[in-house]
């Protein structure tokens, strides 16, 4: 099966896009309003043209309306709408402010470098992807986008299931995989996983891991992480939702950090209206920006971690209206 996803500026302008590329045996596999006012629809054949043709293919959306022009006090309503910590808006101010930004969404990408890193994942790693965070984050489905990006680009890809006791978890990466046509290999301790990570052969490629959810306040399920890290030799990712607490969020970022994460994919960034908790954890843990997620459905794939994107994100939640209002509560 192929799957593919269409963009448009209406639902028809999207359909009819559909019937262009895959004929009118096309399966509609789900429709969704993106936030930047199109709509997409994402598509499937059980055929593919060719044996090197990418079983997902990612259509980008339009790119939205030009940025406002830059203006001090929208930006500081803007930061304060979202809940960033005064000592950290005054220096993503600070920085917007020195490079004489044209547009609001230069000035926050400059003032958000002066805080984070941003490091993208490779197609090809030499070490595997170890994925991890609390329970619920999404690290299944963000393995699922990893790999699907991956394949994409004629990329091998490997999965490995460590997830063996959440109810479902198996035969929620077992499905995913089935759609790309991988085989998902099964480790429940770190011992098995070592053992699975020597059958791997000597292709390039990008071998992923999926953890279970491991609550970071109980010390087995930390040690059982470190164990894990340390004997497969991966390299550990956390993977962070939106709309967790600021101190929640930089007391977990320091916890992940000690197990030696040192990136962090952020998901659900369209189920939640504020940042704060994610910029405060990537602050506060030292950790790189490496992926940001959107939308629960595998071919929506991962935007790419660039300070123009994450502020592109921030400068859409806030409404026109609650912006008025909140720079008048910040004018002098």
């Amino acid at each position: 099966m192929r799957l593919k996803s269409f963009t448009g500026k209406n639902l028809k302008e999207a359909m009819e896009k559909v019937r262009a590329s895959l004929g009118d045996d096309a399966i509609i596999v789900n429709i969704n309003e993106g936030n930047g006012g199109y709509v997409r629809v994402m598509a499937a054949v059980e055929r593919l043209e060719s044996a090197n043709e990418p079983l997902i293919e990612l259509e980008k959306p339009p790119v939205p309306n030009a940025s406002p022009p830059f203006n001090g006090e929208i930006l500081s309503a803007m930061l304060s709408y979202h809940g960033i910590p005064k000592s950290l808006a005054t220096r993503i101010q600070t920085a917007a402010s020195a490079i004489d930004a044209q547009n609001l969404s230069d000035g926050l990408a400059a003032g958000l470098e002066t805080l984070i890193d941003f490091q993208g994942i490779g197609l090809v790693s030499d070490r595997p992807l170890l994925l991890m965070g609390p329970p619920g984050v999404g690290k299944t489905l963000t393995v699922a986008k990893l790999a699907a990006s991956a394949l994409s680009h004629g990329t091998t890809v490997r999965l490995i299931n460590m997830d063996t006791v959440r109810a479902g978890a198996q035969a929620q990466l077992d499905h995913y995989a089935q759609l790309m046509k991988l085989r998902v290999s099964t480790a429940e301790t770190p011992q098995e996983l070592k053992v699975v990570l020597g059958q791997g052969g000597s292709d390039e490629g990008l071998t992923l891991i999926d953890t279970i959810g491991a609550n970071p306040y109980n010390l087995q399920d930390v040690q059982t992480l470190a164990h894990i890290v340390k004997t497969s030799g991966a390299e550990p990712l956390l993977v962070l939702p939106a709309g967790i607490d600021s101190i929640e969020a930089a007391e977990l970022a320091d916890i992940f950090a000690s197990l030696g994460a040192k990136r962090v994919i952020l998901t659900r960034l369209d189920a939640a209206r504020r940042y704060a908790g994610l910029i405060t954890a990537m602050y506060q843990g030292s950790m790189a920006l490496a992926a940001l997620a959107t939308g629960p459905f595998v071919a929506e794939g991962l935007l790419p971690p660039t300070p123009l994107e994450l502020a592109r994100l921030i400068i859409t939640k806030p409404d026109p209206s609650t912006l008025a209002s909140l720079k008048k509560k910040v004018a002098p």
